[in-house]
Formats: structure tokens, C-alpha cells, sequence
């Protein structure tokens, strides 16, 4: 899969996840500040809007390089209602836009296409009351890939005080197939105020560096409309299997391949 193929699932893949707006997972999974991708409750209390850009960069077996970038505006009121919008030129040579509209006051999420003026609408699921799930350790695996967390203190990202933790992935010798160990980094700084990522960066030897950051972040609520469905939007439900079934943009039984193993 090509890069400019792999952004392009990536961000079908996040037009169809639910929006919420904890701290992203160790590994694995798109990112987003303040949009798709992560788990956890809503934010309230803390609005803002943003830039952010995320960057791949890969190195071939010959030396060439290859780097594609894609840029979001992103939105997030006091009520912990979220907007993401997201404009990318398609494998076909095409240009998208596609917007992302979580409300979870209303319950609901909205993916708007501006093209055709019509939006997919779904609703959310309830939130999960009691205890969090408690999941059994795998057995030991020689094989397993070893974990390794590393705080890193406090810092100031794109001009807010962030905490950042580094997690270090390594994938045995012999695990996979290769010769020696597979070393996958992965770099987090997370807004203390607001609450969101504001500079992650994924180094993985197999696919190559991404980098997400954010710019242009203003602590202030947002203009209300952009957090509504426009009044001349055709409003459709969403199909069956939810956001990846069959009729949703890059659906399919299971939805479109998440990116690789970084963003």
C-alpha cells in the first residue's frame, strides 16, 4: 500500500470512528486531538480549535524517501461537542473534503460530505456505567513484544504546558521472522489543560516516522453552528453495521484498513 493510499484509508478510517476525546492509546490507532480515535468520555469545560498535521515520512530499501502530509481543523465546544475537517486528495488524483460532527449531549454523530450537501447520521452509544472491564494478562510469551513506558516530564508544546511519555515497543528477534530485534517508539505530549494531544510522534522501522502535531490552538469556544448540521443537509441514517458497514464511506464488512501501526 502506497503512502498516499495508506493516508487516504487512514482518514476514511477516522471519518468512521465515533469522536471522543481522552489520551490516545500506547499504540496503534489514528490521531486526532480533540477528534476520532480515542477512547474514553468527552471533555467538557475546556473548548478550543486548532490546526493539526500530521506528517509520514518513509525511507525505501534504495535510499528514496517518501513523505505525505495531511492538515485538519479541528473543534471542541464547552459542552465536549467536537468538529473535525479534513480535506485530502484521493489515489484517483481527486480532492474530498469530509467533515466529523460528535455531539454528545444530542447523542449522536454526523459525517457531513459538502459535495452533495447530505449527512450520515448515527447515534451514539450509551456510556458504560460501572467498573471498567478487567482484562486477564496473557500468558508469557518469549515472543510477546515488550512494553516499556517512560516519563517525560513536562514540557511547552505549540505554547501549552504538556506531560510527555515515550512508550518503546521491541518485537523480539526471531518473532516475526527477523534477524534481530525491532525497536517501535512512540512519543506523547498531552495539554495538561486542555486535555488533548498536541505533538505525538510514532518512529517504526518497518513503516517509517509519523509526527502529529497541532498549531494554531485557541482556547476559546468556537462559533455554536459548527457544531450543527447544516439547515439544507439531507440527512440520512447511517447504514447497517454502523460506521464501517456496508454503504458508509470505505465500509465494507469489517471497514477500511486502519493506517499502519503508528497514526
Amino acid at each position: 500500500m502506497n503512502l498516499q493510499t495508506r493516508f487516504f484509508s487512514a482518514a476514511l478510517f477516522t471519518l468512521g470512528t465515533l469522536v471522543a476525546q481522552g489520551p490516545p492509546p500506547p499504540h496503534g490507532g489514528p490521531e486526532g486531538p480533540g477528534g476520532p480515535g480515542f477512547g474514553g468520555p468527552p471533555v467538557t469545560g475546556a473548548p478550543f480549535s486548532a490546526t493539526k498535521t500530521e506528517t509520514h515520512q518513509q525511507t525505501l530499501s534504495d535510499g528514496n524517501q517518501i513523505q505525505e502530509t495531511r492538515t485538519e481543523k479541528i473543534y471542541r465546544d464547552t459542552d465536549g461537542r467536537t468538529r473535525t475537517e479534513s480535506t485530502m486528495t484521493t489515489p484517483s488524483g481527486t480532492t474530498k473534503t469530509m467533515i466529523t460532527i460528535s455531539d454528545p449531549v444530542a447523542g449522536f454523530v454526523a459525517h457531513l460530505n459538502p459535495a452533495d450537501s447530505t449527512a450520515m447520521k448515527q447515534t451514539l452509544p450509551p456510556a458504560p456505567t460501572g467498573a471498567p472491564k478487567q482484562h486477564k494478562a496473557p500468558p508469557a510469551d518469549s515472543n510477546a513484544p515488550q512494553l516499556v513506558k517512560t516519563d517525560l516530564g513536562t514540557s511547552i508544546i505549540a505554547g501549552l504546558a504538556a506531560t510527555g511519555t515515550r512508550t518503546t515497543k521491541t518485537i523480539p528477534a526471531g518473532a516475526i521472522g527477523n534477524t534481530s530485534p525491532i525497536v517501535e517508539t512512540r512519543e506523547v505530549w498531552v495539554s495538561t489543560a486542555l486535555k488533548i494531544p498536541v505533538q505525538v510522534t510514532s518512529t517504526d522501522p518497518q513503516h517509517g516516522t509519523s509526527t502529529t502535531v497541532l498549531s494554531n490552538v485557541t482556547a476559546v469556544a468556537p462559533d455554536p453552528t459548527l457544531f450543527q448540521i447544516p439547515s439544507g443537509y439531507t440527512v440520512k441514517d447511517a447504514p447497517a453495521g454502523g460506521p464501517h458497514g456496508p454503504g458508509f464511506p470505505g465500509g465494507g464488512p469489517h471497514g477500511p484498513p486502519p493506517p499502519d501501526g503508528s497514526l
